[in-house]
């Protein structure tokens, strides 16, 4: 008898759509709007669904309330009355009244058979399962009373003393899951655990799990109740604690080796149970169109795979069949078959990969069992798996040693209301419409807590290590005290550098370490985190570093534009004009020269920082080096279906790529292009002022900075071509002086640390130039500053007074006679003072010194000598931005630009600085 009555209820319950609850209180030619909590009456077009308490179109026509149109000729509504059909031709005898016409008495119309949806209307005998049509509902029902010890319970027989235990524990209503979950109960409790029975209602408690639909007989309750009576007769689906899932997952043993088969199978039911059979896994259970062989090489040991799709939401509302509920196993070391965990996660979930303690577990989230999408249990909505990934974990103790996969699903709602109306021709499956994402994930557990420890221990350094860079700052002040505005600064600006490179060495390092690892490894020992999970570590790392990295940029090249340069000219004059009985003036134009090529070089960076940015694109893209970034240990084609870019190893290729072009330029530029192409445009420059009998002062702080002595070693520098090449022959044959300070040496750089008197002098020197040149330029009738100019400046016009150019006379006579006493006076620094950055023999009230230094120290004054500051800056703006778009054209693309960038605000700011502090017409720049 309960077999019999299997059957009636499997054949009276092919209508599988969704059916919702008419509400109380509204009557029969009313129904309820949860927005308003009003009753309200259908459009013209549409009409009160009995079954389901909602408005659909009237009879004979098709689409949404108020958009309701007839089918074509030919065609008939389905049974939602959403779509167009045919009639079948061998079951059906044609159409009248808008609707297929079946021959025999006891027919009904289906479009749904067994949960699969039929291409055409066909007419279904009821006799065959010695039931009754019932012509109004189309459906077969008991043609007579129901057996003794059953009652008739929503054209069901259902036993009677089980209903009424079910019954009396739990409120009922007329909506489609409480009527079935009610009907799957009772039989269940009377001993059917197939189809119709408990396995029926494990399938509902599962949809309602993804559909989070609130009925007034909640079907999950109704199991873990019937599970309270008889537990042997519920078939196992959630894990009921996390410690029970622990236990499965411990007691788990298996060994597998890189590209061995991971032996998961997969059965399949409908929602009232019926098993429709056993397969080994491939793409059943992915919503994108996946290829077998794509689906057997991810479901192969260490080989990541992610396909994306879209799929058609009109499709998913409308003509996707009855979902099927899938649950899979693996096969353990023993060759017995266990149970493969699902978490179910809908929106605003978050997603978890791992075991153990990182797992926070909702018991009614991890079941065994899953469907695909939920087009059942509501005709409001529809849910949809957006995101399925099934996660193989290993464990730490020995190679290839794994835990049982565990399988999350994501789901998203689609509302239908918002939904188009359905096309005449139905669409399939991958029409344009949402998206959905399925990935397998072979990987190891990340150590947060160390990573956590790295990024505090970086922290703690770089506090550290930039408290000293702050002392010696404090030292070149010659203040025994901190100012504590100006300091504070100053150290902020220390520790945003030092965080930035400890930040980008963990970086490095971490991803360095999974690259060498993972692509290098013959035995599975260290695999890969899968991406959701290390997003917020590595984005949080690399936007610091990069933030951190331009405070530290910005800062030095705003100290750089804002320095006293000052050039000193040791050119006398060569005689007395008698006729005007005065010296012979000296000409201007070796300083100009002189002034004009420091501008060439204050905004100059070399070729390599250019180059990398270019070689690195060019060998991940034209080369196709980014193949080495798939998630595969062995694989390295990106163009195969489910490949993809681990964003860990781009950022490790990435940084080998570009400090190994970078290191590769380096010995070009060192031994080749310096030493036989062109020569180190720093050390031309001090050649340069030596030719022109020109020093230079710059002073990037207020007390200190560099001289680069350019006197020249002989007489005049305002020479004739005959004059000038005799002075060049006689130096090269060594019969004059050396070009450093007294010709005693060749060293033309130091570090000079000025004292309170001078550097006061300076200062008042510059505001009265400053205020000589001002009335000379409101003369000229100057037009306001343009916007742009109040940030970046204007080029001025330094047209000075008499009274000026005797001030400038002052500071060129001052100037001289500073090097001229000092030259006994110079100090060298050890190899621990220039590592440190620390001026040695520092006190209080000390006069003006000099601190040997090499012949390239003085570069600090130009943007040259932060181009590894700006390279790895841009390089951490490219791996940023790669981390998230995963484009090499685009990231380098904008870390072009910021490069450019760079160099426009130095060589705007620069040429203004010069020309206000040389007081050298800016029009003379080039």
């Amino acid at each position: 008898m309960l077999l019999f009555v299997g059957v009636v209820m499997a054949v009276g319950s092919w209508e599988w759509y969704a059916q919702q609850s008419v509400f109380p209180g509204c009557a029969e030619d009313l129904v309820f709007n949860s927005s308003s909590i009003t009753c309200e009456t259908c459009v013209d077009d549409s009409e009160v669904n009995a079954q389901g308490g909602d408005c659909w179109c009237k009879q004979g026509t098709i689409g949404v309330p108020g958009e309701c149109a007839a089918c074509p000729a030919n065609t008939v509504p389905d049974s939602k009355r959403l779509t167009c059909i045919p009639c079948s031709a061998s079951t059906t005898r044609g159409i009248a009244s808008n609707e297929c016409q079946c021959s025999g008495a006891n027919d009904v119309l289906v479009d749904y058979l067994e949960g699969t949806r039929l291409e055409e209307k066909a007419c279904l005998d009821c006799s065959l399962y010695l039931l009754t049509a019932n012509t109004t509902t189309q459906q077969c029902v008991p043609s007579g009373p129901c057996p003794t010890a059953f009652t008739l319970y929503q054209s069901t027989c259902v036993p009677t003393t089980e209903l009424e235990q079910v019954l009396a524990t739990y409120t009922a209503s007329d909506s489609y899951l409480s009527r079935n979950a009610v009907i799957s109960a009772a039989f269940c409790l009377a001993g059917v655990t197939g189809a119709t029975g408990c396995r029926h209602l494990g399938n509902l408690c599962t949809l309602q799990t993804i559909s989070e639909i609130d009925s007034a007989t909640d079907a999950c309750q109704l199991y873990t109740y019937v599970g309270t009576q008889n537990a042997s007769r519920a078939p196992p689906l959630f894990y009921e604690s996390a410690s029970m899932l622990d236990t499965i997952q411990q007691d788990f043993v298996r060994n597998v080796d890189f590209d061995e088969d991971m032996s998961i199978s997969v059965t399949a039911y409908t929602v009232n149970g019926t098993f429709r059979g056993v397969q080994p896994l491939s793409n059943q259970v992915f919503m994108c169109e996946v290829v077998e062989p794509v689906a057997a090489h991810g479901l192969s040991f260490g080989n990541n795979i992610i396909t994306k799709c879209a799929v058609n939401d009109v499709w998913l509302s409308e003509s996707a069949g009855e979902p099927l509920l899938f649950q899979l196993f693996i096969k353990n070391e023993a060759g017995a078959e266990v149970p493969v965990p699902v978490r179910i996660g809908n929106d605003g979930d978050s997603t978890e990969y791992f075991y153990g303690t990182q797992r926070d577990v909702v018991q009614t989230q991890m079941l065994r069992r899953f469907a695909l999408y939920d087009n059942l249990l509501s005709t409001r909505t529809v849910w949809y798996a957006d995101e399925l990934t099934i996660v193989v974990a290993t464990r730490d103790t020995n190679y290839g040693a794994v835990y049982t996969p565990l399988v999350t699903v994501h789901y998203t709602r689609l509302d239908r209301k918002t939904l188009p109306p359905p096309p005449i021709v139905p669409r399939t499956v991958f029409d344009d419409g949402v998206g959905s994402t399925s990935s397998i994930f072979y990987v190891s557990d990340i150590n947060h807590s160390a990573l956590i420890a790295l990024i505090i221990t970086s922290c703690c350094v770089s506090f550290a290590t930039s408290l000293v860079k702050a002392w010696a700052w404090q030292r070149r002040l010659v203040s025994p005290y901190l100012d504590p505005f100006s300091g504070l600064i100053r150290w902020m600006v220390y520790y945003a550098s030092h965080l930035a490179f400890y930040f980008f060495v963990v970086t490095s390092g971490a991803t360095m370490y999974y690259f060498l690892w993972f692509k290098g490894q013959s035995r599975p020992s260290v695999l890969l985190p899968p991406p959701s999970s290390i997003t917020s570590y590595f984005t949080a790392l690399l936007w610091t570093a990069f933030a951190c990295r331009c405070i530290d940029v910005g800062y030095r090249v705003f100290e750089q534009c804002y320095m006293w340069v000052f050039f000193l000219d040791w050119e006398q004059p060569r005689g007395r004009l008698m006729a005007e009985n005065k010296e012979v003036p000296v000409s201007m134009w070796r300083m100009v020269f002189a002034a004009n090529q420091f501008n060439v070089l204050q905004s100059q960076l070399s070729f390599k920082i250019y180059t990398t940015l270019f070689m690195v694109l060019v060998l991940l893209e034209a080369f196709q080096l980014q193949g080495l970034t798939t998630a595969q240990p062995n694989g390295n084609n990106l163009s195969q279906q489910g490949s993809f870019s681990h964003p860990l190893l781009r950022i490790a290729l990435t940084v080998i790529l570009w400090y190994g072009v970078t290191f590769v330029l380096w010995l070009w530029e060192a031994l080749v292009y310096h030493r036989f192409l062109a020569a180190d445009p720093v050390r031309e420059f001090n050649d340069l002022l030596s030719l022109a009998n020109v020093s230079m002062f710059c002073l990037l702080e207020r007390r200190n900075g560099f001289y680069i002595h350019g006197k020249s070693v002989h007489q005049f520098a305002d020479a004739s071509v005959r004059e000038f090449q005799a002075m060049l022959k006689r130096e090269e044959e060594g019969g004059i002086p050396m070009r450093g300070l007294a010709g005693q040496s060749e060293h033309q750089t130091f570090e000079i640390l000025v004292d309170d008197n001078l550097s006061k002098f300076l200062y008042e020197t510059q505001m009265v130039l400053n205020r000589e040149r001002m009335p000379q330029l409101q003369g000229q009738g100057a037009r306001p500053r343009r916007c742009y100019e109040l940030l970046l400046g204007r080029r001025s016009r330094n047209i000075l007074t008499q009274d000026a150019l005797m001030q400038l006379q002052e500071l060129n006579r001052v100037l001289q006679a500073i090097v001229t006493r000092i030259v006994e006076d110079v100090q060298a620094k050890t190899a621990v003072h220039k590592s440190l950055g620390v001026i040695p023999f520092v006190f209080p009230g000390m006069p003006t010194r000099f601190f040997l230094d090499s012949d390239t120290a003085w570069a600090r004054c130009i943007l040259l000598y932060l181009e590894p500051a700006i390279s790895n800056c841009a390089l951490l703006l490219y791996l940023s931005l790669d981390f998230h778009f995963q484009n090499a054209f685009v990231s380098a693309s904008i870390a072009f630009l910021f490069i450019l960038f760079v160099q426009a605000v130095r060589n705007v700011l620069g040429v203004t600085n010069l020309g206000q502090k040389t007081m050298i017409d800016d029009r003379f720049f080039l």
